[in-house]
């Protein structure tokens, strides 16, 4: 809030970019900045006292919510929880280099694996990220390999005994993540909430064919070139699952070709840059 009232006092323009958790309300996770009135007030506030916002996607802004049956808002967005607000937005899409993410030559990539990248440091991320239902996976698909990136050594302590082909690995850093999704044929995205997710985007750029929710832009991230799960039920995933494992080789691997060309052509890093640049310009308009 302060930002917000220091550039308002001189005149100066004020632009928050909204990522994902200032946008949303999910209770019984715990989770989203709008749960808590305290500090809902405060970010409406900012939102008034500010220029312009700018939402990383669309779904941000208000988008119909039926993904997790026991969320208690039918939306989400933070036009849905601030009605009355008057403050202009221009959604700009996150961007993302292109050159540096891409596949490995020196790795090789593993048939029937899976991986998924989050931040796992509690029993709520646990649950949020859908870590529990790449568990259910690793145990129903034995002869796949998974792997999940982003565990906490005392989370790590408080998970369930590992079965065999799942792989857990705390932060690495970006070269080892690069090679990781390189190795990998599919990355899972099973998240209850999310804005839009740079680890998605960063896989399909290493040609992983990609599985997610029916959260935030992720649906419309991945478009064709992967599976989007319409309900958080071990069912439709499984389902989901099996049906890209009958995919012949030659196919997949056109799927994932597509995932990759579907981030260059739409989410480039220059493509961000610049319209951040013409809407702080004054060229750029809603």
């Amino acid at each position: 809030m302060l930002p917000s009232i220091f550039g308002k006092l001189p005149g100066r323009p004020v632009y928050i970019i909204l990522g994902g958790t200032d946008c949303v309300s999910f209770p019984d996770l715990k989770y989203g900045s709008l749960r808590k009135p305290l500090l809902k007030t405060c970010i409406k506030w900012s939102y008034q006292l500010c220029t312009r916002l700018i939402p990383v996607d669309h779904s941000l802004v208000v988008q119909d919510y039926s993904y997790y049956e026991k969320a208690i808002y039918p939306k989400q967005g933070f036009r849905y929880f601030f009605p009355r607000l008057t403050t202009p937005h221009t959604v700009i899409y996150n961007g993302f280099d292109s050159d540096f993410w891409r596949p490995d030559p020196t790795v090789n990539r593993i048939g029937n694996s899976f991986i998924t990248v989050g931040t796992i440091s509690s029993e709520t991320r646990y649950i949020l990220k859908g870590i529990d239902l790449v568990y259910l996976l690793a145990m129903e698909f034995p002869q796949s390999d998974f792997t999940i990136i982003g565990v906490s050594e005392s989370m790590r302590n408080r998970l369930p005994t590992l079965p065999p082909n799942l792989e857990l690995q705390p932060f690495l850093s970006s070269e080892m993540i690069r090679k990781r999704f390189s190795g990998a044929e599919f990355y899972l995205q099973l998240s209850i909430s999310e804005g839009f997710p740079n680890a998605l985007c960063e896989a399909m750029l290493c040609e992983c064919i990609p599985i997610v929710s029916n959260v935030g832009a992720m649906p419309f991230i991945i478009h064709s070139s992967g599976i989007v799960i319409l309900r958080r039920d071990s069912e439709q995933i499984r389902n989901a699952v099996m049906s890209l494992l009958a995919v012949a080789p030659d196919k997949r691997d056109a799927l994932g070709k597509s995932a990759r060309e579907r981030i260059i052509t739409n989410f480039a890093l220059s493509g961000r840059e610049g319209a951040l640049i013409d809407l702080i310009d004054g060229k750029l308009h809603p």
